[in-house]
């Protein structure tokens, strides 16, 4: 089939992964009120003491309205997603004049990872002549730059690494230097002969790259009109392994001029490993099956995700580029693209493989991470997004819930502490309530309390979809996890819109470790 111009509705990415966070915290926020209830007034609280009553009260209510907003929003995404078609656009599209890409693969130390992302990328079914795959090499201080040289020499002229040992650290600031390269003079000087690529590499070596930098930098623009050296980039993370078709999945919405971002589905490798490996391969399911894929359908806040995905290189101009100081690169650019009118495609079908988590620790530092992240684009985009005219009502009302989720652990952490100050120190939470009054807290808290399931529900709705009916079983298990992300995401919030602003921390990223051997994969290593 040929691509036909299809239009694509804007899809949406999960809130990563976090909905369960609200499960067994919110239980405690949701019965305190009422075990409270039961306790025995004390004596007179005075005026102040009512005030302090009248705050919880107040603080409370806040929570627990949110709380059911957020739990009908889950419900809302597992019913469309059960009950409503699903149109896999340019899913049958095989033949077409594909676009140019370069493929960018982030690397940090990755030394034990990017052979086998390499390796599965050299098999890819795409035009050979239309794809440039250029590792990212970060200023990696292992074994990652001897594993990529390895493959550009075994494959001259398909590999054109770039190797970064200055500038500012980060996933964004890596891949902004290296789109300079793709749109301007430094990708030609990679391109055009093995000499000249060979020079490049030893200006590198030579830790001269911001010399390079600011070469591409400066014709940028005319080189990419002149030359119409690529229309699109797509960025894996070292750790993932695509398939054989995936590129050619990832290109094909990009034949639509409004699209200008693109999101495939990440899928755990390493689930078997343990319980942790289990559990969060349980919320990528519900996360990607689920919620990206009922957004796509009602047309709410499409998500870039960041890798497994692809960028019009137009559209990411126009977004102003890579954003470099911060920890959320695909949250920024999301907002970006959508302020700015572009559609971000979502693709069910386009499934890649990852290197989840193996150990608490490191899920601990990795969801922090995601968490100040997200949060300090929650700082930057709210108030943008409330007053913006030219989303409709729905993607408004979608994307600050989706800009919010991360804040809901730290706001369910008070309003748990709150309540449970209440219920200890003996305060009749139903002093001065209405008997209707105090009815219908009770019914809006059990209401919540029973929307909290929606997120396990997502889980119950994308195993059943994916066939892994048996996986359910571990419900009661994601508590482990629910734990874990509750306290790394309430210290993260309490660090990155506090602690780090107060005494003016700088921007510290914190990479996720790997649990795979260099040769248990498909790639070679360097010798």
């Amino acid at each position: 089939m040929r691509a036909t111009g299809k239009t694509t509705r804007p899809l949406y990415l999960e809130e990563r992964s976090l909905a369960r966070t609200r499960a067994v915290l919110a239980l405690a926020v949701m019965l305190a009120p009422v075990l409270a209830c039961a306790q025995p007034a004390g004596s007179a609280l005075g005026a102040s003491g009512n005030a302090f009553v009248m705050v919880c009260r107040a603080l409370l209510a806040f929570v627990v309205g949110l709380l059911l907003l957020y739990s009908l929003r889950h419900y809302w995404f597992a019913l469309t997603r059960m009950f409503r078609p699903q149109v896999p656009l340019h899913a049958s599209i095989e033949t077409a004049n594909w676009p140019r890409v370069v493929v960018l693969i982030a690397a940090h130390n990755e030394e034990a990872v990017i052979g086998d992302c390499i390796d599965a990328l050299l098999h890819c079914d795409y035009p050979s002549d239309r794809l440039v795959l250029m590792p990212v090499n970060d200023r990696s201080t292992d074994g990652t730059r001897a594993v990529i040289e390895h493959y550009a020499a075994r494959y001259p002229g398909r590999l054109h690494p770039y190797h970064r040992s200055a500038g500012a650290p980060g996933k964004a600031a890596a891949l902004k230097d290296a789109t300079d390269i793709v749109t301007g003079n430094g990708f030609r000087q990679l391109r055009d002969s093995e000499d000249e690529r060979e020079a490049h590499q030893e200006l590198l070596q030579a830790e001269e790259a911001e010399i390079a930098r600011v070469r591409a930098l400066k014709a940028a623009t005319e080189y990419v009109q002149a030359q119409d050296v690529a229309d699109l980039i797509i960025v894996f993370d070292a750790d993932y392994l695509p398939n054989r078709q995936l590129i050619k999945q990832l290109a094909a919405p990009f034949f639509d001029p409004e699209v200008g971002a693109v999101m495939g589905r990440v899928v755990p490798q390493n689930v078997g490993v343990n319980l942790l490996t289990r559990i969060l391969d349980l919320e990528r399911s519900a996360g990607y099956q689920v919620d990206q894929q009922a957004r796509y359908c009602l047309g709410s806040v499409p998500q870039y995700g960041g890798t497994v995905g692809g960028v019009r290189l137009s559209a990411l101009a126009d977004a102003g580029g890579w954003t470099i100081d911060t920890l959320a690169e695909d949250t920024d650019l999301t907002y970006r693209l959508l302020l700015k009118g572009w559609h971000t495609a979502y693709l069910n079908h386009a499934e890649c493989y990852e290197e989840v988590p193996q150990s608490w620790e490191v899920r601990f530092r990795q969801i922090s991470r995601w968490a100040k992240g997200h949060n300090a684009a929650m700082m930057t985009y709210f108030g943008r997004v409330l007053r913006s005219g030219d989303l409709s009502r729905l993607q408004r009302l979608d994307g600050l819930a989706l800009l919010g989720v991360f804040f809901m652990s730290p706001l369910l952490l008070l309003g748990w502490l709150l309540s449970a100050v209440l219920a200890l120190t003996g305060v009749d939470f139903a002093q001065g309530l209405q008997s209707w009054e105090l009815w219908f807290l009770i019914f809006v808290t059990t209401l919540a309390l029973a929307g909290n399931f929606a997120a396990f529900v997502q889980v119950a709705v994308a195993s059943h979809l994916d066939g892994y009916r048996e996986r359910i079983r571990l419900l009661p298990l994601m508590f482990c996890g629910f734990l874990v992300s509750m306290m790394a995401i309430t210290k993260a919030s309490v660090d990155g819109l506090f602690l780090d602003r107060l005494l003016r921390r700088k921007l510290q990223w914190d990479k996720t470790a790997r649990f795979r051997h260099p040769d248990s994969g498909r790639g070679e290593a360097a010798p």
